[in-house]
């Protein structure tokens, strides 16, 4: 008998080292589902999409957008908080849900820094500024001069309070020591078609959202908001050419709800690092206006905790703040 129990001890001493990765290489078994707080063909959209196609060759199992629009992201946020920490949810948006919303609204039913983990950085995207060929500027010291002398009545639309059109608008107007008018609206789409229209003098937006616009000579871009040209505009100048220091680009992640087990984080934070290192990859959001910039998850945390102090004081400054 004791030689029997012996024999079992031993065989279960054997397996137990097994069960972590044996469980770890099993994931995922089925679809991994991605809220997305934003409506269908913005940049969050375009992004994850094509990454969720490019790990699914890695995986067997889709990537599947869940739209849950609303509240500049608490709505999808708040789902996130309440998913299963499983691995088998996730959340996919920029900055604002996790920095910029809760130094804006009062309020958020979740805390972002206790409720949420990084998993990976997937893109930067630079911020393109946009006028109507009708407004009959071509320079972004053009618009400045026209703000200069119409103070608060030259007017830029955005998705909304505390969007990325509002943020990177109400940093212009900061650095540059002039006065614009906001004009939200319930989307970028409604926001670009009021610049289209004339309706407004100009909007900051995506690249996704502008580009086929651009192309098509029925906007016209004064100028990109990051550090460098970028591959789909590539004789557009920077803002930072006329206005130094300035310098807006938003980034795309995938976060998970806290309590997401580390391995699990670490093979969907790998599997879109090396997708996002693919040609194809990197041509397809490339042609969208997109940069791919894949960080894992160590990394990707590290920018967030970073970012929150910046976006802080710029928050500050410009005054922004939901009623």
């Amino acid at each position: 008998m004791k030689r029997l129990i012996s024999a079992v001890t031993t065989a279960l001493l054997v397996m137990v080292p097994l069960a972590g990765p044996s469980a770890a290489q099993n994931f995922p078994a089925k679809p991994i589902t991605a809220l997305v707080p934003f409506a269908p063909g913005g940049g969050v959209d375009v992004v994850a999409r094509v990454v969720g196609d490019a790990i699914q060759s890695t995986f067997g199992q889709p990537l599947v957008l869940e739209h849950r629009e609303g509240a500049g992201g608490a709505v999808a946020f708040n789902a996130l908080k309440r998913a299963a920490p499983d691995g088998y949810t996730l959340g996919a948006s920029g900055a604002g849900p996790i920095i910029t919303n809760p130094l804006i609204y009062d309020n958020l039913p979740y805390d972002p820094v206790t409720d949420f983990v990084p998993v990976a950085r997937m893109s930067m995207i630079p911020v393109v500024l946009v006028v109507s060929p009708d407004l009959g500027i071509s320079t972004v010291a053009e618009l400045l001069d026209l703000a200069r002398a119409t103070p608060g009545k030259v007017s830029y639309g955005t998705s909304g309070i505390g969007g990325l059109g509002h943020l990177s608008s109400a940093l212009l107007g900061n650095l540059a020591g002039v006065e614009f008018l906001h004009a939200p609206y319930k989307g970028t789409a409604p926001a670009v078609v009021a610049t289209l229209s004339g309706e407004v003098k100009f909007a900051i937006a995506s690249p996704i959202n502008v580009l086929e616009h651009i192309k098509a000579g029925t906007l016209i871009a004064l100028g990109v908001g990051g550090p460098d040209r970028i591959a789909s505009l590539p004789d557009v100048p920077l803002i930072s050419d006329t206005v130094p220091g300035y310098q807006y680009s938003t980034w795309i992640g995938l976060t998970a709800p806290a309590g997401t087990p580390e391995d699990r984080i670490e093979i969907i934070s790998d599997a879109v690092f090396d997708a996002l290192h693919r040609p194809e990859v990197i041509a397809q959001l490339e042609n969208a206006g997109v940069m791919a910039a894949p960080l894992k998850a160590k990394d990707f945390a590290a920018q967030i905790e970073s970012e929150r102090e910046i976006w802080h004081k710029m928050i500050e400054a410009t005054g922004i703040k939901a009623n």
